[in-house]
């Protein structure tokens, strides 16, 4: 879910408890604040699961950061066993007083999780977008 996507739900929500506070509709206003509550913490699931980062772009913003030609905020250079070095790119805010290693850690175990063969990661290094 985009941020935008989210805002739209989240105020058509409010809409319906406001209204529902004013007409006196208990279950209608039971249901929007659960629903509320809901849409909030999938939400924050999506976004702000990581304490290294104050926010995560989706998959939909990333294709529009990329198709405006927006520096990604950081890369994290990665180094294998055969020589290969590649660079990855984020577009992630970093919550204030991340350590750089950390990010780093979290990026290689993170590409551990998707390669065939993890060990041959010999280094990640920070580097500044």
């Amino acid at each position: 879910m985009t941020r935008e996507e989210h805002f739209i739900k989240k105020t058509k929500l409010l809409a319906q408890i406001d209204s529902a506070e004013k007409l006196g509709c208990k279950n209608v206003l039971k249901y929007a604040r659960a629903e509320l509550a809901k849409l909030e913490k999938k939400f924050w699931e999506e976004h702000f699961y990581n304490p290294l980062f104050s926010y995560m772009v989706t998959r939909e913003e990333m294709d529009k950061l990329i198709e405006d030609e927006v520096d990604p905020t950081f890369q994290i250079r990665v180094t294998f066993k055969s020589g290969e070095v590649y660079d990855l790119m984020y577009y992630h805010e970093i919550a204030p007083g991340v350590k750089h290693s950390a990010i780093e850690k979290w990026a290689k175990d993170e590409l551990a999780k998707t390669i065939h063969h993890p060990e041959d990661i010999v280094s990640t290094h920070f580097i500044m977008g």
